[in-house]
């Protein structure tokens, strides 16, 4: 997932990693979409995270990466959080098509 705001970060000189997005895109095992700013604010703006599912017996954990700290988070209220966040978010994004137009699109500096 990625937010369309962070796609207005990145400057002429780093465009390279808009290139970047556009060919993992289109790897099989990859899939990235953009949650477009007209869906308005959301849960998921306050920073990202990353759910990591590990094979049975081990649980997911959630990763957090705060200012100069790192933060996992392991008890299963706190992983069903993030999971209904990363939910939403996913049902809110464009799908991976229409998302890699609008990534494109950033190939392009006014």
């Amino acid at each position: 997932m990625v937010d369309e705001t962070a796609l207005y970060r990145v400057t002429p000189d780093l465009s390279d990693q808009i290139e970047y997005l556009l060919e993992a895109s289109m790897r099989p095992n990859t899939g990235i979409q953009v949650l477009p700013i007209a869906r308005g604010p959301h849960e998921a703006m306050t920073g990202q995270f990353v759910i990591m599912d590990f094979p049975p017996p081990d649980l997911s954990v959630v990763y957090l990466e705060v200012m100069s700290e790192e933060l996992y988070l392991e008890k299963p209220g706190q992983i069903t959080h993030y999971q209904r966040v990363y939910d939403y978010v996913q049902a809110e994004a464009l799908p991976a098509d229409e998302s890699r137009t609008i990534i494109r699109s950033r190939l392009t500096f006014p």
